[in-house]
């Protein structure tokens, strides 16, 4: 059985789809084009479009959409920050699969990273209005 190294096959690509896979999110990394067909977080890198059907349609071809992608502003030392300011100590799994999610210990980073994002987003709520 032969093994595939993911960075191998994204170096070698000039774009990258899936529905929601994070091969799309290494490519994006990587600065390779790369399309998702349903949205997801990464999509906030440049190099990584969520794209519908519909609008998939609306190019040409494959080399159109990537030449497209790939003269996107780099973004991605933004998009690292992003990834910085939204992470927070706690597991989340189901419980069923590991008991340990449940511990006090995780229960009190998973409240404050709650309060945390929800402090946030009615702070940006407050600054909107």
């Amino acid at each position: 059985e032969a093994i595939t190294d993911s960075r191998k096959l994204i170096e070698h690509s000039p774009l990258v789809a899936t529905v929601s896979g994070t091969i799309a999110y290494e490519a994006g990394l990587l600065g390779c084009p790369a399309i998702t067909l349903s949205p997801v977080f990464f999509n906030r890198i440049n190099y990584c479009r969520f794209l519908t059907l519909d609008k998939l349609r609306n190019y040409e071809d494959l080399q159109q959409l990537s030449d497209g992608i790939r003269k996107s502003t780099d973004n991605r030392l933004e998009f690292s920050n992003f990834v910085m300011e939204n992470t927070f100590d706690g597991y989340i799994c189901d419980v069923v699969t590991d008991a340990a999610v449940l511990e006090p210990d995780n229960i009190a980073k998973l409240v404050t990273a709650f309060q945390a994002l929800i402090f946030r987003h009615l702070s940006h709520t407050d600054d909107q209005n």
